[in-house]
């Protein structure tokens, strides 16, 4: 959620606003395993394209796409680490 805010991406809503997107979002990483940037703005951009309309988050920066794939690569690592 931190992230989307930071980047305002679809729109410059209230930091807690864009808390369903971001479960969403982390939700589709896990289905997706994306491995590169360009796959996590693929998923983002359906996720708001779900929510809201096509396009919404069309202008998503990499720099988010990029900081979104590191947390959920360290997210993969923590979580084989305790198990």
């Amino acid at each position: 959620n931190d992230v989307l805010y930071r980047y305002c991406v679809g729109w410059s809503a209230p930091y807690n606003e864009s808390d369903i997107q971001a479960k969403d979002i982390a939700y589709k990483l896990q289905e997706l395993k994306p491995s590169d940037a360009d796959a996590v703005k693929e998923i983002i951009q359906a996720v708001y394209d779900f929510w809201f309309n096509e396009g919404f988050a069309k202008n998503i920066s990499m720099k988010a796409c990029v900081e979104i794939l590191d947390l959920y690569q360290a997210q993969m690592i923590a979580t084989k680490v305790t198990l």
